[in-house]
């Protein structure tokens, strides 16, 4: 039942793999569980990756730690 808890899915990927490929998974399961994707970002993600989660989070008004 966690899913209930879900809210959006953020996604980590490699753009070396193709358009198809890059962040497969979390596209995937926004698909199947009809979540919103919030950030879609290249390997670990920059400063910049960083503030546009905390922005999506503080839009869904999600406590961040």
């Amino acid at each position: 039942n966690n899913r209930q808890y879900c809210r959006g899915i953020a996604g980590s990927g490699n753009r070396n793999f193709g358009k198809t490929k890059f962040c497969y998974t979390a596209r995937a399961l926004s698909h199947h569980y009809k979540i919103p994707i919030v950030h879609l970002f290249e390997f670990q993600g920059s400063a910049h990756d960083v503030a546009i989660i905390q922005k999506e989070i503080d839009k869904i008004g999600i406590e961040s730690k």
